[in-house]
């Protein structure tokens, strides 16, 4: 049952992405919006895979949002 469920998690988040990518929306990104979301995203990655995200990515993860953040104000 997990198994089937983790397949169609990934199946789903594979079509997302080509969604994504093929129009152009994600693309079209400043650099800091990607720091933010590859970041964020690593960290969610590696709980959902029930592992512990290093310190380390978590801070840059901070860092990305916060300025954004500030950028935004």
């Amino acid at each position: 049952m997990a198994l089937t469920l983790r397949r169609n998690q990934n199946a789903l988040v594979q079509r997302t992405l080509a969604y994504q990518f093929q129009t152009r929306r994600c693309t079209d990104s400043t650099p800091e919006y990607w720091d933010a979301i590859m970041w964020c995203l690593t960290v969610r990655l590696a709980f959902s895979n029930e592992q512990d995200a290093s310190p380390f990515i978590v801070s840059l993860s901070f860092s990305a949002l916060n300025i954004i953040r500030t950028a935004n104000t």
